[in-house]
């Protein structure tokens, strides 16, 4: 692995990493609540916009170059300076991505050190970063590379009660739920890479290719806001995926209604799920609606990497993935 500054013929290469960033891994973890805060007017102006600061003094890229020439990863940074503090002038990272597949190896402390020569070289005394409350895998590498938490950020939005404006909370008069058709397909890969990071779905060792299952998708006002697709198999039937854009309004619950519709028209015996340890919320929302839990299959996490290799090593709240759990619904 070699690690050096970004030059001019990377250009095409980083825009594929932004866009990994920006669109991949940021749409996997954000929550659905607060995706409006952050939603880009135009990804590919906001990308270019990126591009266009590699030409300043007081910005700098450092980019992973693997063995075949193809960049696996990058750090960017800026100059600062904050006249009223003692350490005023401070180097800032801006972005910071590393591919799936190549996580875990140090690539990313390397990218980092390397930034970090850089901030010295700039006369910074000290270096910064942010990151979502939410994005836990920054912050564990974070405070392994020697951070220390400091700033809490909130975000509230406005609403303007003198005239109408915005959406009003969504009911559930507001949606509906219908089979799938083929016309949602492209609908249903956006959903599904964005709560997934793929259309590729690992569940006790097979894999799914989520956007070619039948399923179910919620829609108000013309736009989807909630998925499900399930896999027929003898007499049981599984829920693959379900998502809801809008949490507490009974799309979740809706959904599955729906599915457990079908199979039990198909005169299926149980239905089933299965979700990973980290996911404490999806353990509570299936047990509520009346699923049991019946299994914890050890190390599964582990062993689908090998059909996924994208899944992550961290999942919610920091916890490392590891085990699949296995919850049904005898029908």
């Amino acid at each position: 692995m070699k690690i050096r500054p970004f030059k001019a013929s990377d250009s095409e290469q980083l825009s594929s990493l932004y866009t990994a960033l920006y669109q991949g891994y940021k749409g996997s973890i954000f929550p659905s609540e607060l995706r409006k805060f952050e939603e880009y007017k135009d990804l590919d102006a906001t990308i270019e916009y990126a591009l266009s600061l590699e030409t300043g003094t007081e910005w700098k890229t450092f980019v992973a170059e693997a063995e075949d020439s193809r960049l696996v990863g990058f750090i960017s940074g800026s100059i600062g300076t904050t006249p009223y503090y003692k350490l005023d002038r401070h180097g800032m990272v801006e972005n910071f991505f590393v591919e799936q597949r190549r996580r875990g190896r140090g690539v990313g402390k390397q990218l980092y050190l390397r930034l970090e020569e850089w901030f010295k070289e700039k006369d910074c005394k000290v270096a910064k970063s942010d990151t979502w409350s939410f994005n836990q895998s920054a912050i564990y590498i974070y405070e392994k590379l020697g951070f220390r938490r400091l700033v809490v950020g909130f975000v509230k939005e406005i609403v303007d009660t003198r005239e109408s404006y915005g959406s009003p909370p969504l009911t559930e008069e507001a949606y509906r739920v219908r089979p799938l058709s083929e016309d949602d397909r492209h609908d249903m890969v956006s959903l599904l890479e964005a709560h997934w990071g793929s259309t590729k779905i690992v569940s006790r060792g097979r894999l799914h290719y989520a956007d070619q299952l039948p399923g179910f998708l919620a829609v108000s006002g013309g736009k989807p806001v909630g998925l499900a697709t399930y896999k027929m198999d003898g007499n049981q039937c599984e829920i693959v995926t379900l998502n809801s854009e809008v949490e507490r309004t009974g799309i979740g619950t809706a959904l599955i209604a729906a599915v457990k519709g079908v199979a039990v028209s198909a005169k299926c015996g149980r239905l089933w799920v299965v979700a990973t340890n980290d996911n404490i919320a999806a353990l509570r929302f299936y047990q509520k609606r009346g699923f049991t839990l019946v299994a914890v299959h050890r190390n599964a996490v582990e062993q689908a990497r090998n059909l996924k290799p994208e899944i992550p090593v961290l999942g919610l709240e920091g916890i490392r993935l590891k085990d699949e759990i296995e919850l049904e619904m005898l029908l």
